[in-house]
């Protein structure tokens, strides 16, 4: 009996081929909007955290309330190295010194952003070198006056290259420093308010000794023990930094791996809310459908009649068009997964996206479109299956 159902709701559904379509259309756009809104938000978290992982997932940052008098107390700049000895679950930190200062070549000169940190920030930052080398820790202790460039000042300075082993000239407020320039760093995206490639780094001992006494540091940047440990490191890290203080702004912890915890939680809130907005148009082409089978059933009243006057009983009826709603339904869920997943392959591709298809939309997609089919169309196969066979008969 089912397999027979089906075969009259293919064949009455090829027969009004633009009544079908037109049935289609509701439960089609629904479909493929939940599935393309989906599939761009689910892409676009990917993408995103794959930009978020590519900083580094094992980062950590701490930087201390502005005008906070114990946060002052706090930030010493000895921190980051007390921190990695204590705590398990940080293995290397450096210290975050920033201001501007304006450079001079023998050729050049512009003002770029200073960096004042310890040899570690190259293992914290997983640092590669274009030219020459990093800042090591004898240059450290020995306070060597050298610096190392971001790819983009070295060009800025030196245009013609050898940048590697020249002068250069630092001013900060009215004092004009000599340096070496030790090494040039390869182009690097910035990370956590960390600045690469317009960037002029110095030792941090060198710049507190030499040129500003310095007692308070911005910021410091840690490198947790394991990625996938960031987590519990980030928590050793605000537990420790909390038992020298009762203030909550004396200091802030960050690490990429919590913010891509935290966009992943905001998307996929958007990605629900969005996708039952979508889903109304599904609501809509059901009642569209609804309205289809009534016709139906109006212009099938003397077919009703007849098969009632065979014997056919009203559950054979309602189970007729029951059938013919869910099959209407179920190929309009199909197509629109089909052009929803087109669609988001599309999109995806226009933006330079990862393409990341959520299968549970497509599932729920199709599982609720069948539902909507039998819903809409339970009211009209009632009506059917409740039609006087010589009423019925009698009609033209």
């Amino acid at each position: 009996m089912f397999g027979e159902n089906i075969r009259l709701a293919l064949k009455n559904l090829i027969t009004n081929k633009m009544r079908t379509l037109l049935s289609l259309l509701g439960i089609m756009i629904g479909v493929s909007s939940v599935i393309l809104i989906t599939t761009l938000g689910s892409s676009a978290a990917l993408n995103i955290k794959k930009e978020i992982a590519s900083s580094g997932m094992d980062l950590i940052m701490i930087y201390g309330g502005w005008g906070n008098a114990r946060s002052r107390e706090i930030f010493h700049p000895g921190l980051g190295e007390e921190l990695a000895e204590s705590l398990p679950g940080v293995i290397d930190s450096t210290p975050n010194l920033t201001s501007s200062v304006l450079a001079k070549s023998r050729s050049k000169e512009a003002s770029f952003s200073l960096g004042c940190i310890s040899p570690s920030y190259r293992n914290v930052f997983n640092i590669k070198m274009a030219a020459g080398r990093f800042i090591s820790q004898r240059d450290s202790k020995e306070k060597y006056p050298g610096v190392v460039l971001g790819n983009k000042t070295a060009r800025s300075l030196f245009p013609a290259g050898g940048a590697v082993g020249s002068p250069i000239k630092l001013i900060v407020g009215k004092t004009a420093y000599q340096f070496t320039v030790l090494g040039v760093m390869k182009k690097k995206d910035s990370n956590m308010g960390a600045e690469f490639d317009n960037v002029i780094l110095m030792d941090l001992n060198y710049y507190k000794s030499r040129i500003v006494k310095v007692d308070i540091i911005d910021s410091f940047f840690l490198k947790a023990a394991d990625p996938e440990a960031a987590a519990d490191a980030k928590l050793e890290i605000k537990e420790y930094l909390s038992s020298k203080t009762s203030e909550k702004d004396a200091f802030w912890v960050e690490s990429p791996s919590s913010i891509s915890e935290m966009f992943s939680k905001v998307t996929g809130t958007l990605n629900i809310v969005l996708a039952c907005i979508a889903g109304i148009s599904l609501l809509v082409g059901g009642i569209g459908i609804m309205n289809i089978m009534l016709v139906s059933v109006t212009e099938r009243t003397r077919e009703i009649g007849i098969r009632k006057a065979l014997g056919a009983p009203p559950s054979a009826i309602r189970g007729q068009f029951l059938t013919e709603s869910a099959v209407l339904t179920l190929i309009g869920g199909v197509v629109g997964v089909l052009l929803g997943i087109g669609l988001g392959k599309a999109a995806t591709s226009i933006m330079s996206w990862s393409f990341s298809l959520v299968p549970a939309a497509c599932v729920l997609s199709l599982g609720f479109s069948a539902v909507i089919g039998i819903f809409f169309g339970l009211y009209p196969a009632v009506r059917a299956s409740k039609l006087d066979p010589i009423e019925a008969l009698s009609r033209e």
